[in-house]
């Protein structure tokens, strides 16, 4: 089945398991959701699609499912190509509005005021118009600001106490990819439950469909 190269992917993935006799409202959500697997790569993502598409067709599993593979890293490669391009455009037009910004400000300011003045209050209006300080600003706070900063600084931690940070650490990190395990095995059993569960729904449905044609036949054959 011959398909262009760009396009939308969920499309031409309707059309490739409409053309393979599946339902696509039942396999095309599981095929997207394998694909898009962020910490799969394309071994796992085209032994999923095997285990999906297996005894589900009389096609090649395996040449589907590079097929399908293949098809979307092409979508994706273009998603990722125009996410890159609006994201420089962005950029340049931040850039452009802000040195539009700036143009205006310093012509609106008083010419009679100093020059380190002026520059003040032309940065503390770009501040409240982007919300963020630059570096040079942040290096520049006043004595107060310094004592403040190295106030807040907690005293050194004895050797007991480093030694409890240590372990209160370890415990956390090893409790947080625990969880993370678990997490990852509850999403794999239901996805394999999923993927059973939309076998089982194909295969009812091949089976009415059979049903119905043999009824159809039937029905033929007594009227002759």
């Amino acid at each position: 089945m011959e398909v262009e190269s760009g396009g939308d992917f969920e499309q031409w993935l309707c059309l490739k398991l409409k053309h393979l006799g599946l339902d696509e409202e039942v396999f095309g959500s599981y095929v997207t959701g394998v694909l898009d697997e962020e910490d799969s790569n394309d071994d796992d993502r085209q032994e999923a699609l095997v285990g999906i598409l297996d005894g589900m067709t009389e096609a090649p599993v395996e040449e589907v499912s590079d097929e399908i593979l293949s098809r979307w890293k092409i979508s994706r490669a273009d998603v990722i190509k125009k996410r890159q391009l609006d994201k420089e455009q962005e950029v340049a037009d931040k850039r452009n509005k802000l040195a539009q910004i700036m143009e205006k400000q310093a012509s609106t300011l008083s010419t009679a005021k100093p020059a380190k003045q002026v520059d003040a209050e032309l940065k503390r209006k770009l501040l409240n118009e982007y919300g963020h300080q630059s570096e040079e600003e942040n290096y520049s706070d006043s004595e107060d600001e310094v004592e403040t900063l190295e106030a807040r600084v907690p005293p050194r931690l004895t050797g007991n106490e480093q030694d409890l940070f240590k372990n209160t650490n370890s415990q956390a990190v090893q409790e947080k990819e625990r969880e993370k395990r678990e997490k990852e095995k509850k999403e794999s059993e239901q996805k394999k439950q999923q993927i059973k569960d939309a076998k089982e729904k194909q295969k009812q449905k091949n089976d009415d469909r059979k049903e119905k044609e043999k009824k159809r036949t039937q029905k033929g054959e007594r009227r002759r």
